[in-house]
């Protein structure tokens, strides 16, 4: 899963959850997206490093 937003395409980093099949890896910068998906929660999911 990845977040595109049109308007940040550049100036945004990649972030999304990478899904594997071992670890699902929670690379979400929350501050960066709109409100409303800021407490969207992946159960089971560690971390990335946010970039």
């Amino acid at each position: 899963m990845v977040v595109v937003i049109e308007q940040h395409i550049e100036d945004w980093p990649a972030m999304g959850l990478y899904i594997r099949p071992d670890v699902i890896i929670d690379n979400m910068r929350r501050d960066l997206i709109p409100k409303p998906y800021r407490d969207f929660n992946c159960a089971g999911s560690i971390p990335g490093n946010g970039e």
